[in-house]
């Protein structure tokens, strides 16, 4: 009987619940990753892009208002 315990106690390896836990743990982290990259990091690049069109815009009125002698552009509205 004693033998039977040494052989028992003696083993060596993970069990298959350890690599369960593992391989939990790590697509806990992918997830994490991955959320926080499709909600934080890419919409910030599209403000980032926004931001410039804004800039490039009023620079563009500006210029048009130093072309027009210190008056705005005007723009035409249609009936």
């Amino acid at each position: 009987m004693f033998s039977f315990l040494k052989y028992v106690n003696n083993k060596k390896g993970f069990t298959l619940i350890e690599i369960a836990l593992v391989l939990a743990v790590a697509a806990l982290i992918v997830l994490g990753v991955f959320v926080l990259y499709k909600f934080q990091i890419e919409p910030s690049r599209y403000v980032s892009d926004n931001s410039k069109k804004l800039v490039n815009f009023i620079t563009a009125i500006e210029q048009a208002k130093s072309y027009n002698g210190g008056a705005y552009p005007v723009v035409a509205v249609a009936d």
